[in-house]
């Protein structure tokens, strides 16, 4: 009887952390899982209730827990995302040309098993967001190897917008950036449609430096899309933890009858 219970309390255990676990990078690899959205992102650099509750969560704390979180959906046309940074106290950063800004955000999106600079025959597209004093983000783009593509076009479509406010995460001020890109069909429609996947590395900064850049931590990452919205990490597991714990509890207790 005593190893029944002390069986079934520890499954019951085991799957409350489960559903308790957050999405973490902390290897050398890394899986971005994009899953479509039920209802679209405004992008306008607030994170609203709700609004990104279908989208995994990666935290690049290693393990702390405090962020900077990055979450992602897509569409037929757009991958979308925000970036949650908690250092930033909403001072300047001013780059090497002596320009100020309150930070920024730089996507890559690659072909290939690893980004490699010096391959002159690898596709490459990169877009920057970043806002200055008056909070207007500017965005750019640069396209290497992309043939039948205008980089203006893909630009110019291309969204982002930035806040410094409370998020879902702390009350505290944290510098919050959304963006939307069109992947498709302006950049990866082929290997989308073949694969489903593409390389993918993302940097974020403010005041105080790099908060988030996966080259710094020698991590390789890989955007695999899917044609299903994802559920919030534990927002389908808490119903399922109560439920499997009632029926173990009931199996526990009918064996000890």
């Amino acid at each position: 009887m005593s190893d029944t219970r002390t069986l079934t309390a520890i499954i019951i255990l085991v799957i409350f952390m489960i559903s308790l676990s957050q999405v973490r990078a902390q290897s050398s690899s890394i899986e971005f899982v994009v899953g479509t959205y039920k209802v679209p992102p405004s992008i306008d650099g607030k994170w609203q209730t709700g609004e990104w509750d279908n989208s995994n969560e990666y935290d690049f704390a290693e393990g702390s827990g405090n962020g900077p979180y990055i979450r992602m959906t897509h569409d037929t046309s757009n991958l979308y995302g925000i970036v949650d940074m908690p250092s930033d106290d909403g001072g300047s950063y001013v780059d090497a040309y002596g320009n100020s800004y309150f930070g920024g955000v730089e996507l890559v999106f690659y072909f290939g098993s690893v980004l490699n600079p010096r391959n002159s025959t690898q596709s490459a597209y990169y877009f920057a967001f970043n806002t200055n004093r008056t909070q207007v983000v500017n965005v750019g783009m640069q396209c290497f190897v992309c043939p039948n593509i205008d980089p203006y076009v893909v630009e110019k479509n291309a969204k982002g917008a930035t806040s410094l406010e409370e998020t879902v995460h702390s009350s505290t001020m944290h510098r919050v950036w959304e963006f939307s890109v069109p992947l498709y069909p302006y950049v990866v429609k082929n290997r989308l449609e073949n694969s489903g996947s593409i390389g993918f590395n993302v940097r974020a900064f403010d005041s105080s430096g790099d908060q988030l850049f996966l080259a710094s931590l020698t991590q390789q990452a890989t955007l695999n899309f899917i044609d299903t919205a994802v559920p919030e990490t534990g927002q389908l597991m808490m119903p399922f933890v109560m439920f499997a714990s009632l029926v173990l509890l009931a199996i526990g207790r009918k064996k000890c009858v």
